[in-house]
């Protein structure tokens, strides 16, 4: 349930989770229904403009979804020996199937003026692969699409 980065450098990965409700780390969820992405990170020295993020891939490498603190708006500073943990809410309303979470940390270089522009301090790549249980979606997501009428236009 938790996948932790082997590497000891300046910023590092140390485990990714999935977990539910009660904070327990799974690997089985149900479709639609609410979890935490909890990734913790432990920094050796001191650093500034930290965005930490996740994406979501199937076995394919195609990838599903994908966000970070920074396309969010949240940058981090870290004092050095200091460990964070980063929690980001995930509704997986996803096709039944199996899936691959990687988690990453990165070093923005231009933090004022252009958030995709870093440097990548640690990336687990499928750090936890996960299976969604889903009875009502079909494909690979829900769309959430509603049939709002029905209209009768002519008889034959």
């Amino acid at each position: 349930m938790t996948s932790q980065s082997p590497a000891l450098q300046d910023l590092t990965i140390r485990s990714t989770e999935i977990l539910d409700s009660t904070g327990k780390p799974v690997r089985g969820l149900e479709a639609g229904e609410t979890y935490l992405i909890a990734i913790t990170v432990t920094a050796v020295r001191a650093v500034k403009n930290i965005s930490i993020g996740y994406n979501i891939k199937l076995a394919n490498g195609i990838a599903v979804y994908g966000t970070s603190s920074a396309i969010q708006g949240h940058l981090l500073d870290f004092e050095g020996g200091e460990t964070k943990v980063s929690r980001f809410t995930f509704k997986p309303d996803l096709g039944l199937g199996t899936y691959y979470l990687s988690s990453g940390v990165a070093e923005t270089l231009t933090p004022e003026d252009e958030i995709h522009n870093y440097v990548m301090l640690d990336f687990v790549h499928d750090a936890l692969p996960f299976v969604v249980a889903s009875d009502k979606n079909t494909g690979l997501a829900n769309l959430k699409s509603e049939i709002i009428s029905f209209e009768k236009i002519g008889v034959q």
